[in-house]
């Protein structure tokens, strides 16, 4: 049986959501 492997840590947080490209005008 092969023991689970750790998680491993997250170095750099996660990217902020990118701006829209083009404005959407509804």
């Amino acid at each position: 049986m092969i023991p689970p492997e750790p998680p491993q840590p997250q170095l750099q947080p996660p990217p902020p959501p990118a701006p829209p490209n083009h404005v959407v005008t509804t």
